[in-house]
């Protein structure tokens, strides 16, 4: 897996080229955006180790396996550490595959059922750590963004961008 720096605070790693996770710096240590495939949680580990930092807590973007692979695995490894998803997204993740009011769009697939609690469910508007949670269905009914707050001047130049669209 390779580690690429991408900003200050934001670490990509990748694997075959296409599946990536993310680390982001916070004050008491690293977020995790995602676990990608099973068989990478040493890889991640390594990372962390190189960056110098612990892994405090865990987000996922959506539920696919390619996002959640390693989860159970760094969990069993870091005892102490805080995962997170999103409400909807969470159902996904324990197997219940089917569509909610409301929701249309083709029969979903391409999840792995993790036995496992999370440590918080997220909601839009919710954050963690410099984090903020940004619902963003379409991928997946309950796909979740997330956008570092300590990047505000990014968020108003996307605002005043979308007035002159």
């Amino acid at each position: 897996m390779q580690l690429i720096r991408e900003t200050d605070r934001l670490y990509r790693l990748t694997r075959m080229g296409m599946v990536n996770c993310f680390f982001v710096a916070e004050e008491d240590g690293l977020t995790l955006v995602d676990t990608n495939l099973f068989g990478s949680a040493s890889a991640i580990l390594a990372a962390a180790e190189r960056i110098g930092s612990l892994i405090r807590r865990i987000v996922l973007t959506h539920a696919h396996i390619d996002h959640v692979g390693s989860l159970a695995d760094l969990c069993k490894r870091l005892p102490e550490v805080e995962w997170m998803i999103g409400k909807r997204e969470a159902k996904l993740l324990a197997g219940n595959l089917s569509l909610e009011p409301g929701e249309t769009g083709k029969k979903l697939f391409g999840f792995f059922p993790v036995n496992l609690q999370q440590t918080r469910l997220l909601n839009d508007g919710d954050r963690v750590g410099s984090l903020l949670v940004m619902t963003s269905a379409g991928h997946t009914p309950g796909h979740t963004s997330y956008f570092d707050i300590r990047d505000a001047h990014s968020l108003q130049v996307m605002r005043s961008r979308r007035r002159l669209d």
